[in-house]
C-alpha cells in the first residue's frame, strides 16, 4: 500500500507537525494555554512543553488562581510557525 504522505517512514519525533494555522489566527486572545497551542500545532502537550523548555518557544507562567501554568503569546506562536516552515530566521535543530 502506498500513500502520498511525504513523512511516511520518518520517526514521529522527527516529523514536522501538521499545523492548524487558521486556528491560531482566528483566536483573538493575546495569550493561549498550552493545550490550545498543542491543538493548533497538532502535537501532544508534552511536545509543546519540550519546545518551551528547550528555548524554541517562549512562554510565560500564568498566576491566575495560583495555577502557574504555561501560557504562550500569540505573536510568539506566529514567529515559531515560521521557523517550522523554514521561513526567514528559521533555526533548524533543537
Amino acid at each position: 500500500m502506498t500513500t502520498d504522505n511525504p513523512q511516511d517512514g520518518i520517526p514521529a519525533h522527527l516529523r514536522v507537525p501538521q499545523i492548524h494555522a487558521e486556528a491560531l489566527f482566528a483566536r483573538k486572545d493575546e495569550f493561549l494555554p498550552l493545550a490550545e497551542v498543542a491543538r493548533i500545532f497538532n502535537v501532544h502537550p508534552r511536545t509543546v512543553r519540550r519546545w518551551a523548555k528547550a528555548g524554541r518557544l517562549r512562554y510565560f507562567k500564568s498566576h491566575a488562581r495560583g495555577s502557574g501554568r504555561m501560557i504562550f503569546a500569540r505573536e510568539d506562536l506566529g514567529a515559531f510557525l515560521k521557523t517550522l516552515e523554514g521561513g526567514p530566521g528559521a533555526s533548524h535543530g533543537a
